[in-house]
């Protein structure tokens, strides 16, 4: 119960520090066209920034900056926006909110995310909370055009506006009127970031640019394995003869292979955690009951093989380059099988000694059951080292009584 709540303690630990400062080398370009180099609060933008803070170093007091602010900021290594002011369209994609076409926009200053910077075409992302948009700029263009790509419903049928197609092969048809690659990548271009950031390099190239990519990426995903032990405990309550007796635990091996996606690779603090697992439990107990005519020696024997798929939400709460402290916390579907599930009775009377034996003693035992998943620990560049608990949870459907099961893991992880 204690290590319970020291985890949920440190879970909570983890939600306050979203809002403590990530202060990353970076630079802003002032609208007077002045460059001014310090450290920028790099956050887990899932939207474009409507404004960031700023300090020309890291012991000094941060100052807000907005689109109306500054031309443009980077943050070294990682990610870079310009601010533009841009025709913005409102109409969503959300196929569940669908309506009649919406040509619909307003116009405001804003960061576009660079994605490519080319000296015929520059690529943009901007996302709110409608939807995510691409933007495009020629070389000698004052501002970005955004590529439109329209869903609505007519005649209760989804219809698609595939303009942005339409634009691009205008642009192509100025930068590169003879390369018939690029028409035919445009013609069946989907609207994300890899198929138009393609279109652009390859635009890019013909007017012999070489294009590199913007920054150097953090991998999305980092898989893992990891080998340990678990400390499990099985617990029998209700109306049974072993009933508070099983409390003994176990220590049996765990292995474990999984995946960290990242949803912000170049800042790596929050990321979920897929893992599958197999470990086991064990439980005995012995119990004595003297009736008037013989006594009766009761033995039980229990086992459980159990692998587990969990996902769990993690946040590191230090996040250094080579050494990582997190907290995590969610859930896990467990599937178990029990090869050992006996009792075994010895009567002792004066007429004689008889045995009896139960293979299938603990009654309804769970194939299928779910638990909650706290975890934290350290990694420090591949290798790793956690902590797991994983609360009481009931694995038999028995009204008379009830076995539960709890375990806490301790693992050496390897990433790769």
């Amino acid at each position: 119960m204690k290590l319970t709540k020291s985890l949920l303690v440190l879970c909570l630990f983890a939600n306050t520090s979203f809002a403590q400062k990530n202060m990353q080398p970076g630079l802003i370009v002032l609208n007077s066209a002045d460059t001014l180099k310090g450290f920028i609060d790099y956050r887990e933008w899932y939207k474009n920034p409507l404004s960031i803070q700023f300090a020309t170093a890291k012991n000094v007091q941060t100052k807000k900056y907005t689109a109306a602010d500054i031309s443009y900021f980077e943050v070294m290594g990682k990610e870079a926006f310009a601010s533009h002011t841009v025709s913005i369209s409102t109409g969503t994609t959300n196929l569940s909110a669908l309506t009649a076409k919406d040509t619909n926009s307003i116009v405001n200053t804003v960061f576009l995310k660079v994605i490519e910077k080319g000296k015929t075409v520059s690529l943009f992302s901007y996302t709110d909370d409608v939807k995510l948009r691409f933007y495009l700029q020629m070389q000698n263009a004052d501002t970005p055009l955004e590529l439109l790509n329209t869903i609505y419903v007519q005649d209760e049928q989804v219809k698609y506006d595939y303009a942005y197609r339409s634009t691009l092969i205008g642009i192509s048809n100025q930068a590169v009127p003879d390369d018939e690659a690029v028409k035919s990548l445009i013609a069946t271009a989907a609207y994300t970031k890899k198929d138009l950031t393609a279109i652009c390099s390859k635009i890019n190239h013909q007017v012999n640019t070489n294009i590199a990519p913007l920054y150097k990426k953090n991998k999305g995903v980092i898989f893992y394995i990891g080998a340990g032990v678990n400390y499990g405990k099985l617990e029998l309550t209700g109306n049974n003869i072993f009933a508070g007796l099983t409390n003994d635990a176990s220590l049996l091996p765990v292995l474990s292979a999984g995946a960290n996606i990242y949803t912000n690779p170049a800042i790596g603090k929050l990321y979920i955690q897929t893992q599958l697992s197999a470990t086991g439990f064990t439980t005995k107990a012995n119990r004595s009951i003297t009736y008037f005519e013989a006594t009766e020696n009761h033995a039980f024997n229990f086992k459980q093989i159990n692998v587990a798929v969990s996902a769990q939400l993690h946040y590191n709460l230090y996040n250094g380059p080579t050494v990582k402290w997190y907290v995590g916390a969610g859930g896990a579907a467990n599937f178990s099988s029990y090869p050992v599930n006996e009792e075994k009775t010895e009567r002792v009377a004066l007429t004689g000694t008889t045995q009896s034996e139960n293979n299938a003693y603990i009654k309804f035992t769970r194939g299928f059951w779910l638990n909650g998943v706290l975890k934290t620990g350290v990694n420090i560049k591949r290798a790793g080292l956690s902590i797991s608990y994983h609360p009481n949870a009931g694995i038999t459907s028995f009204s008379e009584y009830t076995l539960t099961n709890s375990g806490l893991q301790m693992q050496v992880n390897y990433q790769f």
